[in-house]
């Protein structure tokens, strides 16, 4: 299984750094299937999924999912922008196992590194089913690179709604 949580930052002048948050997975019976840790910081004003792939549950299914934060953010007053990044020219195939292109832009005066790319797909109400992420080691200020999100199989329906996400760490630019 794969998830996908939003998160977001309200604050127009703070960022928030070394937040760390815990998902929990249940079954049917409200059993602890897994859980996963991570960290992330948020830019402010930014909305941002959390991706996580492959989560291993062995024979359980997982019907629930639950994100708390688990500590307090560092909270600090934005001295920079964030960086201005695009992605253009996306391509959806279905056949025979789905695969989005795209070309993701750096449109900053600055180079930025460890660049995270989520992409969100939804049906014609909004309704996400699918995510997938992909990294970008380096890219310099006006340049471009292809990127690309793979899944195992055919969906059962066509996405109506393809949304990314790029994000790049504040610790990056720090």
């Amino acid at each position: 299984y794969d998830l996908a949580a939003f998160v977001n930052n309200p604050n127009p002048d703070l960022w928030a750094t070394r937040l760390p948050y815990e998902i929990k997975f249940f079954d049917q019976g409200n059993a602890l299937v897994n859980s996963v840790r991570g960290e992330l910081s948020l830019w402010p004003r930014e909305d941002f999924p959390i991706f996580v792939p492959d989560i291993k549950v062995g024979k359980r299914v997982p019907v629930r999912a639950y994100l708390a934060f688990i500590g307090a953010p560092r909270w600090e007053r934005s001295s920079s922008s964030p960086p201005m990044l695009a992605v253009t020219d996306d391509n959806f195939t279905d056949r025979p196992a789905p695969i989005l292109k795209a070309r993701l832009a750096n449109n900053s005066l600055k180079p930025v590194a460890k660049v995270d790319v989520t992409v969100i797909l939804s049906d014609t109400e909004h309704n996400a089913f699918a995510a997938s992420a992909t990294f970008v080691k380096h890219l310099g200020p006006n340049e471009t690179a292809d990127i690309s999100f793979t899944w195992p199989r055919p969906f059962a329906l066509l996405p109506t709604f393809i949304e990314f996400y790029p994000h790049v760490a504040i610790e990056s630019v720090h």
